[in-house]
């Protein structure tokens, strides 16, 4: 039977909004834990006490914010009346902000009504699949990007370069603010552990940083030379409330509670990510002029790494990828199969299958 804390239910919830001062920043975290609470919180409300009550509605929204979502069809439901992800802050704090969505512009306004009937905008959803056709828009009121549910679920196919289409949303809304001395918009990436072979994350360079950090338990990891934080939140108190709930009784010990209340990556294999001795090798290929696949010399052994040697070893570039495929991709898979293939780091092992498997996309 699940117990109130004497200390409290609310500091079981992580509050995310003020971890840190790089202008991108990503959280994984296991389901329900608060990412998207207090992120969207921050946004309308500020902070006036120590207690998580003392919160009151903004005065002006002059800094306005992007809620994202990766598709059109997430955005629409996400800012529905049903969905809308104020509802839980609108209950809470007695505020009343709720979204508008334009089928013909396709995007969505958040408005906020103050206690004498004014209603002001204070910010958009929109996604990130069709924000292409926004290109044109000012966004010098936007401040902040709050992209949630970054990483898509497992059954969702995915979207074709997703980490360059939101590169080019980014520098979109963020423009040339810096070249007069502004600070930049700041990204905020939300998901929970569902799949570090994350377009996104690769784009980011940040899968095999990732992994370094599960490995050695390490929760909070800040590079200040590109101005990202990463944190991989679990709170313990928070895990072990929400496994006395029902849902979590029920699917205990499963890749279903791992997955949404340990926040692992359960999916994601990185048993064959290994250091070895080139001198061992030789490099059969290389794709792209980044990643090579080297064979033993003495043993039935594959190795790919993100090297580009010069050893008169065959190269395929993005115009050939079709006949890189033809080549190698059989050879490639009957190795893995077999277990006599390792990798450099998990980010080659992402990219390379990736890039020999075609994947199918889907745009919205």
């Amino acid at each position: 039977m699940f117990v109130e804390r004497e200390d409290g239910i609310e500091n079981l919830f992580v509050d995310i909004s003020n971890r840190s001062t790089m202008p991108f920043q990503v959280f994984v975290g296991p389901r329900g834990d608060g990412k998207t609470f207090s992120s969207l919180r921050a946004q309308t409300m500020d902070k006036v006490g120590e207690s998580n009550d003392d919160w009151k509605l903004k005065e002006n929204f002059d800094d306005k914010f992007i809620y994202l979502r990766r598709r059109q069809q997430d955005i629409q439901i996400a800012t529905s009346e049903t969905a809308n992800p104020f509802k839980g802050i609108n209950m809470k704090y007695g505020t009343c902000i709720n979204p508008k969505y334009s089928s013909r512009e396709k995007f969505s306004r958040f408005y906020s009504l103050d206690s004498f009937g004014n209603r002001t905008c204070c910010g958009y959803g929109m996604a990130l699949s069709t924000f292409h056709g926004l290109r044109s828009v000012n966004f010098e009121d936007v401040a902040h990007i709050v992209f949630d549910e970054f990483i898509s679920e497992k059954i969702a196919l995915k979207m074709k370069a997703e980490g360059e289409t939101l590169f080019n949303l980014y520098e979109t809304v963020n423009r040339n603010r810096e070249l007069f001395g502004k600070p930049p918009v700041r990204l905020t990436l939300i998901a929970n552990a569902v799949d570090l072979a994350s377009d996104i994350l690769m784009s980011l360079k940040i899968v095999s940083t990732i992994a370094h950090m599960i490995d050695k338990g390490q929760a909070r990891y800040t590079d200040k030379s590109r101005g990202i934080y990463i944190e991989l939140l679990g709170d313990p108190r928070f895990r072990e409330a929400k496994a006395e709930t029902a849902l979590y009784k029920l699917t205990a010990d499963s890749e279903f509670a791992k997955f949404a209340l340990d926040n692992e990556f359960i999916d994601n294999d990185r048993s064959n990510v290994r250091k070895v001795d080139l001198n061992e090798y030789i490099p059969m290929v290389t794709y792209a002029g980044m990643y090579t696949l080297y064979s033993h010399k003495s043993q039935p052994y594959l190795y790919c790494a993100e090297k580009n040697p010069d050893s008169g070893q065959h190269r395929f570039n993005r115009s050939t990828l079709e006949m890189f495929r033809a080549y190698y991709k059989k050879f490639y898979n009957q190795n893995t199969v077999f277990n006599r293939i390792s990798f450099d780091s998990y980010a080659t092992k992402v990219a390379l299958d990736s890039i020999i498997n075609e994947m199918k996309y889907r745009r919205n």
